[in-house]
């Protein structure tokens, strides 16, 4: 199967109104795909792909998640999980470095009574790694770097033909 490009679509809107979520001025980034819905033997294959790659990590606490439209569209924060064990270490607008391969971005960590997750640079990130909904992502924490938390992220598309 040939590889396609994905055309991810990501536009600022500066707000004019308020409307209880959003400050008059406020920059706000949306993103829409052009690519097909994955499959769901797709989106299996993803995440077993991506659970054994986590198991070979499994004494760093590696992170599994999978992408959701708040993930890489409109909302841009990605979710973690509660149960996530390095997440306790983390402290709430604590800055944290996604890498993938030698390209690094940072990111801000947000704890909340209800989130638990990346905002921020998450989404530059995002349309620099062609994410898409039902892609997956293994985070390993790996270290420091200037006392900053360092996760490599390994990404597993739902949609193979995409790179």
């Amino acid at each position: 199967m040939g590889k396609v490009s994905t055309t991810l679509l990501c536009y600022t809107v500066v707000c004019l109104l308020t409307s209880g979520k959003t400050t008059p001025g406020e920059n706000r980034t949306f993103c829409e795909s052009s690519v097909r819905q994955a499959t769901e033997a797709e989106k299996n294959q993803a995440l077993k792909k991506a659970r054994i790659a986590a198991a070979q990590y499994k004494y760093q606490y590696p992170l599994i998640e999978v992408m959701r439209p708040s993930s890489v569209r409109r909302r841009f924060f990605l979710s973690f999980s509660k149960d996530w064990k390095i997440r306790r270490k983390l402290r709430n607008d604590q800055e944290v470095i996604l890498r993938v391969k030698e390209k690094t971005w940072t990111c801000t960590f947000s704890l909340s009574s209800n989130n638990v997750g990346l905002l921020s640079g998450w989404k530059y990130f995002v349309p620099d790694n062609k994410l898409e909904e039902d892609d997956v992502c293994v985070f390993v924490p790996v270290g420091e770097q200037n006392k900053t938390l360092v996760l490599d992220v390994i990404i597993f598309r739902a949609r193979p033909e995409i790179d």
